[in-house]
């Protein structure tokens, strides 16, 4: 029980279904050469952060947010696979790099329907870029998630 009671959540950004991480229709993400994680299938525009922290990084195409927690884990949001250069005025952020985030401040609106009309597949990984830092880690086995429902659980 002990390593269970040491263990930080990072919490579902936004509702949708969960699907592991080598189910994703992308090499890079299904075969964890980016990081580990898991991703979600969203049915809402609305994105939150999913972890206390600092923004990281934002992709210029705005596609792409890492934040990074105190302890030092970075965890990167990708919405839509193959979508850094298709529909880029799906992409609203609400946040800048360096902004200090709380879990579950709105960190982007992202027009779902729009980026499916595209023909964009929205599967978002969620992944821990540096899970070196991590002495364990676990992801939900929920089928269905809300925000701020936890998806992965790490003890550093």
């Amino acid at each position: 029980m002990r390593l269970f009671s040491k263990m930080k959540d990072i919490y579902s950004p936004t509702k949708g279904s969960l699907i592991a991480i080598q189910d994703v229709n992308d090499e890079s993400f299904s075969n964890e050469l980016i990081g580990t994680g898991i991703a979600i299938v969203p049915e809402s525009d609305l994105f939150y952060a999913p972890i206390d922290g600092v923004v990281a990084v934002i992709t210029p195409t705005k596609h792409a947010i890492a934040i990074q927690a105190e302890d030092g884990v970075q965890v990167l949001i990708h919405v839509g696979i193959d979508s850094y250069d298709k529909c880029l005025d799906c992409f609203k952020l609400k946040v800048t790099a360096g902004q200090a985030v709380k879990k579950g401040e709105l960190i982007a609106e992202i027009d779902i329907d729009k980026l499916k009309a595209s023909g964009i597949d929205v599967t978002t990984p969620i992944i821990i870029l540096n899970k070196d830092k991590c002495k364990y880690i676990v992801m939900s086995k929920n089928a269905v998630v809300h925000k701020g429902d936890w998806i992965i659980r790490y003890k550093t």
